[in-house]
């Protein structure tokens, strides 16, 4: 009975390390954008309640957020990204900035920004701020 517990509880986690191996990069980059635009969004409620900026560092595969907190900075998230995503560019009111890149996120000072992600063939998703402290996910077909 043990051994079939056992043989159960492995093939469940091949299953799930197939699936997840099997995720399409399509699907890995539209995942990946609808978690940064929720991490931002709530990074930017955090600001507005805290009355304090926070600052979104990142790389082209993995991002941290920051607050200053008594004079220190301390992360409060941290993510890397799935292996098939990358951050492609990052622009700061209308700006294009080089790596590594750096928003400061104010929920009551909003700035504008667009942050866009990629994939190995080159599926795109573009995440862009609101004047209303909001983050809007776009696909590739509709980037103008």
């Amino acid at each position: 009975m043990e051994v079939l517990v056992a043989l159960l509880i492995v093939g469940l986690i091949g299953a799930v390390a197939s699936l997840r191996a099997g995720i399409s990069p399509v699907v890995a980059v539209e995942d990946e954008s609808n978690r940064l635009g929720q991490t931002i969004e709530s990074a930017l409620d955090r600001s507005r309640l805290a009355r304090t900026p926070i600052v979104w560092r990142a790389g082209p595969d993995q991002y941290a957020l920051t607050i200053l907190e008594g004079g220190n900075e301390r992360t409060i998230a941290r993510r890397e990204l799935d292996t098939q995503v990358k951050i492609t560019s990052v622009w700061s009111e209308g700006a294009l900035q080089n790596p590594p890149y750096e928003l400061v996120l104010s929920g009551r000072d909003p700035r504008l920004f667009r942050i866009r992600l990629g994939g190995e063939q080159s599926t795109l998703f573009e995440l862009r701020s609101t004047l209303l402290g909001r983050v809007e996910l776009v696909r590739a077909s509709e980037i103008k």
